[in-house]
């Protein structure tokens, strides 16, 4: 048996279809040689070729073997001289001339020099032709077509053959069910839908092999910036064929196409205008069309799946002109397009704002007679709008005015004009006067007067003339008093008339002076005011101003200020210089007053003087003959309290104390006991001197210390009379001042003077000694016993003496040494009581025995009695 085992699925179509070279590229340079054309996609591959060509052909390779052999030095076009390899060749400044070349590169660069002229310029893929040289480089094939940024071999035009399959399917990738492919038969007219297919083949052995290629059946889409006139503005959008079937052409303001979309990657775009055909492959940047005009565009790709459009860029807008006839009595109106394609979609012509019959956008030339504001509206069908406006001024009618049209004047005025064209209406202000035919009208009477002259075929057409006949002078107002018054106000000076050209016042006969409408004059003076008009007609007003009181104020050292407030210590006199009015009140009442008389009077006047006018003026002026001042005391007082000064004026004060210089402030408190003097002088020259006391003490005494004790007699003085109450031992007794109190007692002395100061003196008189307690034995007594001190009936202080030594001694201490004792005992005052009493022995038998014991133990001792100092005792 013979068994042939298969694992190798089929594979011919596949190599075919990935290897094939059948779809040239749509940009390429072509090559000229002798006849023969040969293309090539890159340039540098083209200049290679052409150059190995010009070389071949018209290059000489020579040899030399001694440079001195070589004398044709002159035709050295690069390189030196050397032995060996050298060339023949043309020179690049004329091919007729050759010349010898000594290194290849400057050879090599003459050569392509001239293969340059071999190239052709880059040429595209046209649908209607394409000029493809006979020989076609390796470069100029691409059967890869790209999709989902992945390239296939291309289906276009292959016919599937089973070499080594028995079974051939397909299917869209994505798509579930397979479909048969037929031999023979191109792909695509087996299958209609472009893109990526899975291609299935089996063989005999059942071996399966599927890969995938591409079907190209669209032509290529565009993305294209676009902007049109009116609503929508600037879009971005992207066309195809099915998008530009059904439309004729586009117009639009600007259009340029962005990017080229399409599987094939040497896709197309041509644009023709003017008969210049451009392209454009994909990848390439395309200007925008600038230039109006009309633009095809074909768009296609390799395989011929095309398409093509029209556009039409918007050149200049239409035109509408306008012009009058001859004599300027009619006028046209002309429209005028710009381009071929261009077309009036719509047309309005309005005439006062009122729209016009019988305009229809197929008519571009009017006529029109009437005169008016003309409104011509064109949409054309790029969507733009043109308005123009025209004012038609018909030729009026013409009459003739004996006064310059629009001007015033004081003389009559004629009007003629030709009564076969035109008739005349006139008007005297506002009102209709007259209708005149005859061609001949005269006025005389001051008026504003307007003519209107009509044309008897055009009730339209009518001119107008004006003027104004005036012999009135300007009519002056013043405002705050009238001609020839007299006020004390501002007055202010205008006039309603237009025409006034000049005004001038003078004041109190003096120069002219110019001045403006409505110009307040305020100063005093009698005033002369002109005002004159353009034709000279001329009025004049006269008034006063015044605005002041003449009066004067005078006091003893001359004049016062006039009106104003013043104080003075002088008589004041008020005298007038005209005739005027006074009313005067003194301290807020009326007061009879004439001109002249004095005011002598502290007082403070109230002065209103007035005139005829209504100027008034009101003032005040205060006599002051004396200082004001205010004070607790008056001159010649005696007080107990502080004291104080004070003036609601200026004033100055000087204070003396008991003689001497005392500082002082009005509004301060004197407080201080003394003899004051007190003067004030105010800013007007018054004064005022006070003279006062100030006691607030009794002045009194006593020959002892207030509050304190004595053991002396006590006498109480004063040397101002005083009343007295005296207690003794909280008892009122009676007490004649110096007489001498010598009781023991405590006592109170009571003194109030005049003006209620109060004195109190207060003393104890204790003349008695103080007393203490002698237990154990008798003052004055003699014995053997224990004795102690005790009870001492006052603070004092207690001496004890032993034998004549002081000795120290504390109360309630035992004394029981012998000896003769003394004690003194004395109180603060030193009133003081001696004791005395003696320690002895009194034996009987047994005791002497041992007093012989006794004194020996005590020799030379001392027995000190400890007293308590400073110890107080209350009686």
């Amino acid at each position: 048996y013979h068994v042939e085992i298969d694992l190798t699925g089929p594979s011919f179509n596949k190599d075919v279809l990935e290897n094939r070279k059948n779809h040239l590229v749509s940009s390429w340079y072509n090559v000229e040689f002798d006849g023969k054309v040969s293309s090539f996609a890159i340039y540098e591959e083209a200049l290679d070729y052409a150059s190995g060509l010009e070389y071949q052909k018209y290059v000489t390779q020579l040899e030399l073997d001694d440079v001195k052999k070589f004398t044709q030095t002159n035709l050295i076009a690069s390189g030196s001289v050397h032995v060996g390899t050298y060339y023949r060749y043309k020179s690049v400044s004329s091919e007729e001339n050759e010349l010898y070349y000594f290194d290849e590169e400057g050879l090599m660069d003459a050569v392509r020099f001239y293969a340059k002229s071999h190239i052709s310029g880059l040429n595209h893929f046209d649908l209607d032709k394409s000029d493809y040289g006979e020989i076609a480089a390796d470069s100029m094939y691409s059967d890869a077509f790209e999709n989902d940024g992945a390239e296939y071999p291309l289906l276009n035009g292959y016919a599937f053959k089973k070499e080594d399959s028995v079974q051939i399917e397909a299917r869209l990738k994505g798509e579930k069910d397979w479909s048969y492919v037929n031999e023979a038969a191109p792909f695509e007219v087996q299958f209609t839908k472009t893109g990526v297919y899975e291609i299935k083949e089996t063989d005999a052995a059942g071996t399966e092999t599927v890969y995938e290629a591409f079907l190209d059946l669209s032509s290529p889409d565009i993305q294209i910036d676009t902007e049109i006139f009116g609503e929508g503005g600037k879009s971005r959008q992207t066309i195809g064929a099915k998008d530009t079937a059904d439309v004729s052409a586009y117009y639009y303001k600007s259009f340029s196409i962005k990017e080229i979309i399409d599987n094939d990657p040497y896709a197309m775009v041509a644009v023709s205008y003017k008969g210049k055909k451009s392209y454009y492959q994909k990848g390439d940047s395309i200007p925008p069309l600038t230039e109006g005009g009309e633009y095809e565009f074909e768009v296609y790709d390799r395989l011929r799946n095309s398409y093509s459009f029209k556009v039409y860029i918007v050149g200049k807008e239409p035109e509408v002109s306008f012009k009058n006839n001859s004599d300027n009595t009619a006028f046209s109106v002309d429209v005028s397009l710009d381009q071929k394609f261009d077309a009036i979609v719509s047309l309005e012509i309005f005439k006062d704002d009122k729209k016009l019959d019988s305009v229809s956008p197929d008519i571009t030339h009017y006529d029109f007679d009437k005169g008016g504001t003309y409104k011509v509206i064109i949409k054309d069908n790029f969507g733009r709008v043109v308005e123009k406006t025209y004012q038609f001024d018909k030729a009026l009618p013409k009459g003739n005015l004996s006064v310059e049209n629009g001007s015033k004047t004081r003389k009559n005025v004629d009007f003629n004009f030709d009564s076969s064209k035109y008739f005349a209406e006139v008007y005297k202000d506002g009102s209709l006067v007259e209708k005149n035919v005859d061609g001949h009208v005269s006025y005389s009477e001051d008026g504003k007067y307007s003519i209107k002259l009509i044309n008897n075929g055009d009730l339209d057409n009518f001119s107008s003339y004006s003027f104004e006949i005036d012999n009135k002078a300007p009519s002056v107002f013043i405002d705050g008093t009238k001609d020839n018054g007299k006020t004390n106000n501002d007055v202010s000076v205008s006039w309603g008339d237009k025409d006034v050209v000049d005004a001038t016042y003078s004041v109190n006969g003096g120069e002219e002076i110019a001045f403006e409408k409505g110009t307040v004059f305020s100063e005093e003076g009698t005033y002369v005011v002109k005002v004159k008009d353009e034709l000279e007609n001329e009025s004049i007003v006269t008034f006063v101003i015044d605005k002041t009181l003449d009066y004067s104020v005078n006091d003893a050292k001359g004049e016062l200020p006039k009106g104003k407030d013043a104080t003075t210590n002088q008589d004041v006199t008020i005298a007038n210089h005209e005739d005027l009015n006074i009313s005067v009140t003194k301290d807020g009442k009326n007061y009879s007053y004439s001109f002249g008389d004095a005011l002598t009077e502290e007082g403070t006047y109230r002065i209103e003087i007035s005139d005829e006018l209504g100027n008034r003026e009101s003032f005040q002026i205060t006599i002051d003959k004396s200082v004001r001042y205010s004070s607790n005391v008056k001159d010649g007082d005696r007080t107990n309290d502080d004291v104080s000064f004070s003036s609601d004026e200026k004033a100055t004060v000087i204070v003396t104390k008991d003689g001497n210089a005392y500082s002082y402030e009005l509004g301060g408190v004197i407080k201080e006991e003394g003899e004051y003097v007190v003067r004030i002088y105010d800013s007007y020259g018054n004064e005022e001197t006070i003279r006062f006391a100030i006691d607030k003490s009794v002045d009194a005494s006593a020959n002892v210390e207030n509050g304190s004790s004595t053991n002396s007699d006590v006498t109480v003085s004063a040397n101002e009379e005083v009343s007295v109450v005296a207690k003794k031992d909280g008892e009122e007794f009676d007490y004649k001042l110096g007489d001498k109190l010598t009781e023991d007692g405590n006592y109170e002395i009571v003194l109030r003077d005049s003006l209620g100061n109060e004195e109190t003196i207060s003393f104890a008189i204790d003349k008695t000694a103080p007393e203490i307690i002698i237990s154990g034995i008798e003052d004055g007594g003699k014995g053997d016993s224990r004795v102690t001190l005790s009870d001492m009936t006052e603070e004092g202080e207690i001496h004890v003496y032993k034998d004549g030594q002081e000795i120290e001694y504390r109360l309630g201490d035992e004394l029981f040494e012998y000896g003769k004792y003394e004690v003194i005992v004395k109180d603060k005052l030193g009133n003081s009581r001696t004791y005395s009493f003696e320690l002895c022995f009194q034996a009987n038998g047994a005791v002497i025995a041992l007093i012989g014991v006794g004194i020996a133990l005590i020799a030379g001792a001392v027995v000190l009695v400890v007293m308590k100092k400073k110890r107080v005792f209350k009686k």
